[in-house]
């Protein structure tokens, strides 16, 4: 018998959700509330769209992403696999370790605010605070 992590992909579990096989572990799971933060890097998505279609209590998936910039940056992704921004890096080092881990860790939105602004790159345009709380999936 192999005592070796198997890392699982969240898309997998999600394909299953709502299925015979799915309503299977639905006893059997518990969300775990781990934190509350807000998502970072918002403003920095060519894409506005996922945020502006987002709404309160919508659930977003956490990866690991690979990136020069943040050894252990985590992208959050919407159901349709868009990106939606990061957990902030202050966050993302326990985080990163149970997504390395193998455990299952997805936030779920609690408060969106949007807001109008002015600069000269940009001219005038929306950018939007996400408010999330994160949680440990265990079955």
């Amino acid at each position: 018998m192999s005592h070796e992590l198997t890392v699982v992909d969240p898309h997998t579990l999600a394909v299953i959700q709502d299925t015979p096989i799915g309503e299977l572990f639905k006893p059997l799971e518990q969300e775990i509330l781990l934190d509350d933060t807000k998502i970072a890097g918002t403003t920095h998505l060519e894409d506005q769209t996922p945020l502006e279609q987002m709404q309160p209590g919508n659930w977003l998936w956490m990866q690991r992403e690979d990136n020069p910039a943040d050894p252990r940056a985590i992208v959050l992704l919407d159901a349709q696999g868009r990106k939606c921004g990061y957990v902030p890096r202050v966050h993302n080092k326990i985080f990163s370790r149970l997504l390395d881990a193998g455990k299952l860790l997805k936030a779920k939105v609690t408060e969106i605010d949007a807001h109008e602004q002015q600069t000269r790159r940009r001219g005038k345009h929306v950018y939007y605070e996400v408010y999330i709380e994160i949680y440990l999936v265990d079955f």
